[in-house]
Order: C-alpha cells, then structure tokens, then sequence
C-alpha cells in the first residue's frame, strides 16, 4: 500500500523470515519445530524508509491521526489556517504521542511566532498534497520556494529530506538533514530524520548516536526510542552482539512505557523475542499488535511462526490464513500454512500452497522441495521428481542444504 507523505520518518524491520522461506534451511513436511525458526530480520538497509505511522498507531481510543492528519493537512494547503489548526491541535490532544500531529501543531506555533510567513506554512502542507499525488517537481518547487522565503527554517529543509527519502535517495535526503541540525542544533525532529536516514544507508553507529541525541533532547520521543532500538539490533545481528540485542530490548520495552497503544514498539519487541526463540513472550506481543491493529498481515504471520514453535498448530493455520488474506503476495505464509497441511496429511492443499507460493516468488526452491515432498506421500513419485529437477535448475550453480536434499530425493526415486 502507498505510505502517504509525513514530515517524521519511520524505519521499520520488516517481518520475521522464517527458515522455509531461506535457500539454505529447507521445509519439511514432517513440522518440526526448527523448520521455522525465525531467520535473521530483515537489516535496515533493505527497508525503504516509511514517513507514515501505521494507522493503528492510534494513541486514543476513537481517533485516527492519519485520517486527521490529511483533513487538517487539506485545510491548511487551502489556506483555512484557523480551521486547520483547530483540526491539529484537537487530534493531537486525543492522540498526544503522534508525532505528525505535534509537528504539524508545531508549524503553525512558528506561524505564531512569525518565524514563517502565512505563504510559506501554506506551501509546505501543500507540499504533503503532491507528494502524495507522486507530483514530485511541484513538491520541491514548494520546498524551495519556502526555503527561499525562509532560509533558516530548519522544518523546510526535513521536508526536502523526506521528499528524497520517498524518492529513494536517501544519501541527498542525508545532506537535507545535515542542514536541519546545523540550523537547529536543539531540533530533536531534525537529529531522528537524520538517524533513520543513516540507518537506511546502513550507517548504525551515526544513527544509534542521531537517535540519542533525539531522545536526550526529547526524553519522551517514544519514535526515537523504537528505531534505535532496531538499529541496535540490526547491528547487533551483523557482528553477533548481544549486548546490542539486549539494548535493543530496552528500548522497545521504553518506547512501549511511553506510547502503551503504539504498535511499532509491541510488534519489533515481538520480532526480538522471536529470534531469541522466546516463542511464548513473542506470541503476547504480537497477539497485542493485532488487538491494536487488526490487519497488520506480518503480526498475524509472526504470531503464527509463534504458535508452530510451541506446538499450536491450527492455531498457526489460522493466523498463517488470515496473514494471507491480508497481504496475498507474500509467500512466506503460504509455506509455512504448506507446511502444517503436510503434517496434517493434507497434501493436495500442501501442494496448493506450495504452486501459489511459487507463483509468487519463482526465485524460491523451497516451494518445489515442499511439493515433492507432499508428492511423494501421495505416490506421485515421477511428478515429485519433476519438482526436484526444477528446483536443481533453478538452484544453477549454488549448492545448499535444499540441493542436497532434492539430489538425496531424486536418487531414492530413481
């Protein structure tokens, strides 16, 4: 789904990757448990960077801060300053933790204070109007005209960043940002902007230090907590370090204190305790996810990784099913539900998944393996063959545990 424009940008991991879905840890029918234990999440710089909170990330019971968020948004672009600001300042009131609504409070208290003119504030909303329309010039002209009208306004310049965030050029959005900070050393918006931008690069240590400073500026930047609680594990997972891990642990576990209906802090929480292979802690944290937000696909596949882990089988389908209606291009549900039908000796809809799977992502052999697998407990033996062929060439060169086996299998049948 395309992720309106904000001024706050959010790293998010993305969601667990299970074993079945890695080349190297093949899936087999039997269920056992370490055939989906999570693998590594996703690093940083694999994800695009999201300007948006999810909708969920509601911080009061009744009111959508996006849906607010785009009619103040609307207003203020049309210049009806006084009807904008009323919408802003009361979401913001019922959703105090949401920082687009605060930013967005905070522009027009510049307003106020005339650090920036009426012409300005207005071609910065409208800035988020076609930027998410995808009419990139006309956002950058408004951007650059403010910054003209306005040179030293630190606001502007994290809007271009994000603008270049949303258009994948996170190393240009890197010098916006390096400007933000030079112009406002005390903006706590500006040193998070510039720590998930580094963080998207790849760059863990400046982000960890950017977030930091965020959070020692803004003791309560529950945002700020959360991504450096993922940059801590993302570093932690490529040298192998649990102290980051732990660090990582405490942050999202502080990010939770501080905005308790967020979802982003419960569901990377969920994520840290699924790869220590705390199924049961992980489960609660995702099942708390998908209380807040009842279509967050990758909580629903997770919590399902949760239940095949400890046993829960069918409850595992059902979550795999629904993460599937949720997000029908995924495949990873898709193997892992395969899985369990297999153990159930339900083959034919083992071997529906598997197809659907590779449909889906045709670079994975795992879907091949599974379906010469449930092939066989059939006694389709010359089809599972054909499986493990294709799954060979396709595998080319590369040599991994799945190869080994679809070769040991070919040579049982043949």
């Amino acid at each position: 789904m395309k992720q309106p424009y904000r001024q706050l940008v959010v790293v998010l991991l993305g969601a667990i990757v299970c074993s079945a879905c890695a080349e190297d840890a093949p899936a087999q029918s039997t269920g056992a448990k370490s055939e989906s234990a999570p693998a590594p999440a996703p690093d940083a710089s694999t994800q695009s960077p999201q300007v948006s909170r999810p909708a969920a990330d509601s911080q009061a019971g009744d009111v959508d801060p996006d849906a607010e968020y785009e009619k103040g948004e609307a207003l203020a672009a049309a210049g009806r300053f006084t009807e904008a600001r009323q919408v802003f300042e009361e979401a913001a009131r019922l959703a105090p933790t949401n920082g687009s609504l605060a930013a967005a409070v905070a522009m027009f208290s510049d307003l106020a204070a005339k650090r920036i003119s009426e012409d300005a504030l207005q071609r910065l909303f409208q800035v988020g109007q076609h930027a998410n329309a995808g009419r990139w010039a006309e956002a950058h002209a408004d951007v650059d005209e403010v910054i003209r009208l306005a040179p030293d306004y630190a606001r502007a310049h994290g809007m271009r960043g994000t603008l270049l965030l949303h258009q994948g050029k996170p190393a240009e959005a890197l010098k916006a940002f390096d400007q933000v900070v030079k112009l406002d050393p005390e903006f706590a918006e500006g040193y998070y902007n510039r720590g998930a931008t580094q963080a998207a690069l790849n760059q863990h240590d400046a982000a960890i230090r950017d977030f930091t400073r965020a959070i020692e500026i803004q003791p309560d930047f529950w945002d700020a907590y959360a991504n450096r609680g993922s940059t801590y594990q993302n570093r932690g997972i490529a040298r192998e370090n649990q102290q980051d891990l732990r660090a990582a642990m405490a942050d999202y576990t502080k990010a939770h204190e501080l905005a308790p209906r967020a979802v982003e802090p419960l569901y990377l929480r969920g994520v840290l305790y699924a790869l220590a292979g705390q199924w049961g802690d992980a489960e609660a944290d995702f099942t708390a996810v998908i209380e807040r937000d009842g279509a967050h696909a990758n909580a629903f596949y997770d919590r399902g990784l949760a239940y095949q882990n400890q046993g829960s089988d069918d409850r595992a389908v059902a979550d795999y099913t629904k993460a599937i209606e949720l997000n029908p291009s995924d495949p990873a549900p898709l193997i892992n539900r395969g899985l369990l039908y297999a153990k159930q000796q339900s083959y034919e809809r083992a071997i529906a998944d598997a197809d659907q799977a590779a449909s889906l992502a045709p670079a994975l052999l795992n879907p091949h393996y599974n379906k010469g697998l449930a092939l066989e407990q059939l006694g389709r033996s010359k089809e599972a063959a054909a499986e493990y062929r294709i799954l060979l060439q396709k595998a080319g060169s590369v040599d991994n545990t799945l190869t080994t086996l679809a070769r040991q299998r070919l040579a049982e049948i043949e």
